[in-house]
């Protein structure tokens, strides 16, 4: 017997949710990684030498240490990338307007070639 539906077939409905999902996942993955390593770079040529021991791998463990202690800046550090792609697509879709609006808008819009 097969299944039929929405709860049957995983290829209906959820695709939007399942490619937003895997993109917080491979964001919250480059802020676990790249981030530190990418923030420790660039403090080394803005400010200076770090002055913590252990050099980068002392900095990320800081970083790693500060998440399991549950300081905000750095979850905010890690997640910043997955953040701020949440609030780009809800921002873009918060203002994009639906096929059936601009077909409205279009109709109401004079017609250049009446006078």
């Amino acid at each position: 017997m097969t299944k039929s539906g929405p709860v049957g077939n995983s290829n209906l409905g959820n695709r939007p949710l399942r490619r937003w999902v895997l993109l917080v996942l491979s964001l919250l993955a480059a802020g676990l990684v790249l981030l530190p390593l990418a923030v420790y770079v660039f403090g080394q040529q803005v400010v200076g030498p770090y002055e913590g021991s252990g050099g980068i791998i002392g900095f990320t463990g800081s970083i790693y240490a500060g998440l399991l202690r549950a300081e905000a800046s750095a979850w905010l550090l890690v997640a910043s990338p997955a953040l701020l792609a949440t609030c780009w697509i809800g921002l873009r879709r918060a203002t994009r307007r639906k096929p059936q609006a601009r077909h409205e808008a279009a109709r109401a819009a004079p017609d250049a070639t009446e006078s």
